[in-house]
C-alpha cells in the first residue's frame, strides 16, 4: 500500500505553512522585556554563579563533604531537644523520625531532596538519642534542705585544696528522718575521715544535704543540668566525723580503678609536692580537686587552664610518645622491622597504653572524647587509611554525640571539637593553597635544613595557637564570659615545655613506678610543671581585664556556622563563612546587656554602677555566685553594701548610683537610668519605698503584691524559676524579667517545685 504525503495528513492550517516554508533569512523575533545591557548582564552573571555554585556543590558531594554534616545534624536535633520549654513524648519524637526517613527513602533519585530529609530525620535522631538519655538516667533528685543519718558505699574521693575531703557516695538508707524521695547518689564533704576509707567503704553519718543548684543567672552553667546525668541527686556536707562501718566491700572494677588512681596521686603528690604535685596528679590520673584556686584562677586569665584537663592534646602526646618508643624498639631489630608492618604493630601497642592512660585517669568525659578521637586515628592507621582526617573527627563526634548526646551543650565538647576541626581545616587549605612547599631538603645545607626546621616548628606553633584560639574563644566567651589577651603568648611559651619536657617524664614516670625508679622522672616533670607556672603567674599580672560580659546566643549560632562552612568544604564554597562571622560580629556587638541580677536564693542582688562597678547588697565581696556575676558585667571591682542608722527617713535620703545603703533589712540603690531597686528580707515594703521603686525583690514569699504597679521578684519566683535577670529600658517601663528556668519543668528541674519557698513558705535560715 503507498503511503500518503506527509502534506496530505497534516490539518489545513498547517499543510499550508508546510508546503510554503518561511524564507531561509527570516531569523525568530526578539521580543525586549525592557532591560537595559546592565540588567542583562546582572542577569547572566546570577545565572552563571548559580550554575557555578550549583557545580561546586555536585563537586561537594562527590567528595563526599555532605556526609561530615552528620553530627551537626544529630547535635542540632539534641540541642533541640534540651532548649525545649516542655518534655516532648516518646510519640511525636518516634513519629517524626519515621515520616522523615519514608519521605528520604521516597526521594531516594532526587540527591538533594534527599539529602535535606535524611539531615532533619538525623535532627530527630538526636532528639530521640537526647531523650533516650534522660530516660535512662532518671536520676532522683532532692527537693528541698534537709539533715539526714546517711548510711552509703563511697565511690570515689577527692581531697580539696582547702584541705577538706569530697567524696561520692551510694546511697544505701537515710534515718532521721527517712527520707521517702531518696537520692541514689550524693557529693558531700567532710572536714576529717577516719583512716582506711577509701573507694568501696561504707561509711554512715548525720549529713546536712541541698538539691543542686540552678544557673546563677539566665543562660548561665546550670549545675543541676550537670548533676542530673551524672546521678548525683544532692549535694552537701557532713555535720561530724562520719563512722566507717566497713573498711571495703567486695572490690569491683569501678572501686579498683578508684583506689589505684588514688595511691598513684598520693606518690605523686609526695614526689612532687606543691600546687605543682597537685597539677601532676592532674595531669596523670586527673585528680584536679586539689589544685590550689589562685592557680586555677592564673591558668585561666592566660588561657592555659585547658593543660589541666585530661584531653585531645594530652592523648595526643601518649599515643605519639607510646608509638614513637614502641617504632624505635623494632628499630633495635632491623631484620625483623624490614619484614613486618611494625607501624601497624605501634599503634595497635599505643591504644593499649592510650585504653590504660584513660582508665587510670579516671574516664572522665573529656578524656572519653578524646580517647575516642585518638583511638580512630590509630584504627585508621592500621586499615591504611589517613589518620588525621575531618572523616574521623566526625565518626568520633557521632560517637560521643550518641553515647551522651548531652555533651553538645557543654563547654568541654564544643571548645574541643571546634579547635580540632579548625585545625584540620586549616591544615587542609595550607596544603592545598601550596604555601607547604618549598625547596626540597636533598637542595639545602644541613644549616639550611636546621634553620628550615625550627622556623617551620615556631610558625607551626603560632598558627595551631591562632588557629585554635579563634576557633574556641566564641565559646570561651558565650560560657564563662571571658578571653584570655595573652593566651597566644602563653601557648607560645608554654606548649614546648609541656610537648618536651611535662608529658614526656610523666610517662616515663610511669613506667619506671614499679621499679621504683619514677622519683627522678617526676622530679623533672614538677621542674617544668615549676616553669609553667611561673610563666603563667606572670603573664597573669600582666594580662589586662579579660571579662567581656553577657554575649547573644545568636552570635554563637552564626559563628559555629561560619566555622563550618569554613573547615568542612573543600572549594570555595568556603567563602560564604565570611557573610556568616560578620552578621555573627553585628550580633556580638549589640548583645543586650543585663542590668540587675538577682540570686535564686533570693538573698543576693547585684547591679552595675555608672562607673562599672558591680553593686551588690551584702557587705561581703567574696563568693562564687559574685565572680560570675563580675564576668557577666564585665567588671573586676565589687562594691559592698553600705549600712547606715536605723530611720528609714536616713535611708530614703541616701540612695544613690554609688552602692547599695542598708537598714533595717532594706536596701536601695539607684541605677543609672535612674530606676531604684530596693530589696528587704521581710514581705513587706514602706509606703515611701513603695512611692519611688520600679523594682521589688522580697527575700521571703510575697503575701500579694508588695507595691502596687511595681515589678517584683520574690522567693517563691525564684524558687521555682532560678536567678533573675532585669532589663531597665530608657523609659523605666516595662522592666523585662528573665528567669533560668521555665515551666513545666524538665526531668532535670522537676525537684524545683517541693522546697519551702517554692510552695510559698519562709525559709527556716534567718536572714543576714
Amino acid at each position: 500500500m503507498a503511503l500518503k504525503p506527509i502534506a496530505a495528513t497534516l490539518p489545513d492550517y498547517e499543510r499550508d505553512a508546510f508546503e510554503h516554508p518561511a524564507p531561509a533569512d527570516l531569523r525568530p523575533v526578539q521580543i525586549d522585556f525592557g532591560q537595559t545591557d546592565g540588567q542583562k548582564d546582572a542577569f547572566e552573571r546570577a545565572h552563571s554563579a548559580i550554575n557555578e555554585l550549583k557545580s561546586l556543590s555536585d563537586l561537594e558531594q562527590e567528595r563526599g563533604t555532605v556526609s561530615l554534616l552528620a553530627p551537626v545534624a544529630i547535635g542540632v536535633g539534641a540541642l533541640i531537644y534540651y532548649r525545649l520549654g516542655f518534655e516532648p513524648g516518646w510519640l511525636p519524637l518516634l513519629l517524626w523520625l519515621s515520616v522523615l526517613l519514608a519521605f528520604a527513602v521516597r526521594a531516594w533519585g532526587k540527591p538533594a531532596l534527599r539529602t535535606v530529609l535524611l539531615g532533619l530525620a538525623l535532627a530527630a535522631g538526636g532528639a530521640s538519642l537526647a531523650k533516650l538519655e534522660v530516660t535512662l538516667a532518671s536520676t532522683k533528685m532532692l527537693g528541698s534542705e534537709v539533715s539526714t543519718t546517711l548510711s552509703g558505699k563511697v565511690v570515689d574521693i577527692d581531697h580539696l585544696a582547702n584541705g577538706r575531703i569530697r567524696l561520692l557516695i551510694d546511697v544505701q538508707s537515710t534515718q532521721q528522718p527517712a527520707l521517702r524521695y531518696q537520692p541514689d547518689r550524693v557529693r558531700v564533704s567532710a572536714g576529717r575521715l577516719p583512716s582506711g576509707i577509701k573507694a568501696g567503704s561504707s561509711i554512715k553519718g548525720r549529713v546536712k544535704l541541698h538539691p543542686p543548684s540552678g544557673p546563677t543567672r539566665p543562660g548561665g552553667y546550670d549545675f543541676s543540668f550537670d548533676s542530673y546525668f551524672a546521678g548525683i541527686g544532692a549535694n552537701g556536707y557532713f555535720l561530724a566525723v562520719p563512722q566507717m562501718l566497713t573498711e571495703q566491700d567486695a572490690a569491683t572494677f569501678r572501686t579498683t580503678i578508684d583506689n589505684v588512681r588514688n595511691a598513684l596521686a598520693a606518690r605523686i603528690r609526695s614526689a612532687i609536692g606543691g600546687p605543682e604535685g597537685e597539677i601532676a596528679a592532674a595531669l596523670i590520673v586527673g585528680v584536679r580537686a586539689g589544685i590550689p584556686e589562685e592557680v586555677n584562677e592564673s591558668l585561666r586569665r592566660t588561657g592555659l587552664a585547658h593543660i589541666l584537663s585530661i584531653s585531645g592534646l594530652h592523648m595526643a602526646l601518649v599515643a605519639g610518645i607510646a608509638m614513637g618508643a614502641i617504632r624505635c624498639a623494632f628499630a633495635l631489630l632491623p631484620g625483623f622491622s624490614s619484614r613486618r608492618p611494625v607501624k601497624k604493630f605501634a599503634s595497635v601497642g599505643a591504644l593499649a597504653v592510650l585504653t590504660a592512660y584513660v582508665l587510670i585517669s579516671g574516664a572522665e568525659i573529656a578524656a572519653m572524647r578524646s580517647y575516642l578521637m585518638i583511638a580512630i586515628m590509630l584504627l585508621a592507621t592500621l586499615l591504611d587509611r589517613r589518620a588525621l582526617s575531618m572523616r574521623n573527627l566526625a565518626l568520633a563526634a557521632v560517637a560521643v554525640l550518641v553515647v551522651t548526646p548531652h555533651e553538645i551543650v557543654g563547654p568541654s565538647f564544643q571548645m574541643s571539637f571546634a579547635a580540632t576541626a579548625a585545625l584540620i581545616g586549616g591544615y587542609s587549605i595550607w596544603t592545598a593553597s601550596g604555601w607547604s612547599g618549598g625547596v626540597q631538603p636533598r637542595e639545602r645545607s644541613i644549616v639550611a635544613r636546621i634553620a628550615a626546621a625550627a622556623v617551620t616548628a615556631v610558625l607551626g606553633t603560632i598558627i595551631t595557637a591562632l588557629v585554635a584560639g579563634a576557633a574556641t574563644s566564641i565559646y570561651g566567651a558565650w560560657h564563662f564570659q571571658r578571653v584570655s589577651p595573652l593566651s597566644l603568648v602563653a601557648n607560645l611559651l608554654v606548649s614546648p615545655i609541656v610537648s618536651l619536657v611535662v608529658m614526656p617524664f610523666a610517662v616515663l614516670g610511669m613506667i619506671a613506678m614499679p621499679f621504683g625508679l619514677d622519683g627522678l622522672m617526676f622530679s623533672i616533670m614538677g621542674q617544668g610543671l615549676s616553669i609553667m607556672l611561673k610563666t603563667s603567674d606572670w603573664l597573669s599580672e600582666q594580662s589586662p581585664l579579660d571579662a567581656v560580659g553577657e554575649i547573644s546566643g545568636y552570635a554563637v549560632i552564626w559563628f559555629t556556622a561560619a566555622l563550618l562552612v569554613a573547615v568542612l568544604p573543600t572549594t570555595r564554597i568556603r567563602w560564604a563563612a565570611l557573610p556568616m562571622a560578620v552578621v555573627g560580629g553585628i550580633l556580638l556587638a549589640t548583645s543586650p546587656q543585663t542590668d540587675v541580677l538577682v540570686s535564686e536564693d533570693a538573698r543576693l542582688v547585684a547591679i552595675k554602677g555608672a562607673d562599672g562597678q558591680l553593686l551588690i547588697n551584702r557587705r561581703q565581696t567574696g563568693g562564687f555566685t559574685i565572680e560570675g556575676w563580675e564576668k557577666a558585667m564585665a567588671t573586676d571591682e565589687v562594691v559592698p553594701a553600705k549600712s547606715i542608722n536605723d530611720r528609714e527617713d536616713t535611708l530614703l535620703a541616701n540612695i544613690s548610683n554609688q552602692r547599695f545603703v542598708c537598714s533595717k533589712g532594706v536596701c536601695a540603690v539607684e541605677h543609672a537610668t535612674g530606676a531604684i531597686i530596693v530589696f528587704s528580707s521581710e514581705n513587706r515594703v514602706s509606703d515611701e519605698l513603695c512611692a519611688i521603686a520600679d523594682l521589688v525583690v522580697l527575700q521571703v514569699p510575697a503575701k500579694g503584691a508588695p507595691c502596687d504597679g511595681v515589678t517584683f521578684i520574690d522567693a517563691q519566683l525564684l524558687a521555682r524559676n532560678g536567678a533573675a535577670s532585669v532589663q531597665i529600658g530608657e523609659n523605666l517601663e516595662p522592666l523585662k524579667v528573665y528567669y533560668a528556668i521555665n515551666e513545666p519543668f524538665r526531668p532535670w528541674h522537676r525537684q524545683r517545685g517541693y522546697s519551702r519557698a517554692a510552695r510559698g513558705f519562709e525559709d527556716r535560715r534567718k536572714s543576714e
